[in-house]
């Protein structure tokens, strides 16, 4: 029988949170808004060796929930010009795969070269490195 009280007491406290819950989102119901993300992800990379006339591909994919446009690209930390590399879609739409092409680059078999990919407001939306 004493126990009975505790249960009262926990049942009436229960009661009054939920009611006060309900009253909130009733006065200021949240608006769930699903946020935008932007990414790209990389499935591959591939290099054509040569001494200031290789090349980078980087086949990707747009990961995130709308359309990415790149506006930079750097290999090794050192931005390429925008005349040596493409972008097979510009932008990229939300889900679907892209090509980027970089051109003009050293690439020498066994070295290690990361490939950092980045949108206009300095946001970066992909990175990937890998061995030629």
């Amino acid at each position: 029988m004493k126990n009975i009280g505790v249960y009262v007491l926990l049942v009436v406290i229960g009661g009054a949170i939920g009611a006060s819950a309900l009253i909130y989102y009733m006065s200021d119901p949240l608006t769930l808004v699903p946020m935008e993300t932007r990414g790209l992800e990389v499935r591959q990379m591939t290099f054509g060796l040569g001494n200031g006339n290789g090349t980078i591909t980087v086949s990707l994919t747009s990961s995130g929930t709308c359309d990415v446009t790149v506006s930079l690209v750097k290999v090794n930390g050192n931005a390429v010009d925008l005349d040596d590399w493409t972008m097979s879609a510009a932008p990229v739409p939300a889900g679907e795969p892209a090509t980027l092409n970089i051109s003009n680059q050293t690439i020498v078999s066994g070295n290690t070269y990361a490939v950092n990919i980045f949108t206009a407001d300095g946001t970066m939306v992909g990175s990937y490195t890998d061995t030629a």
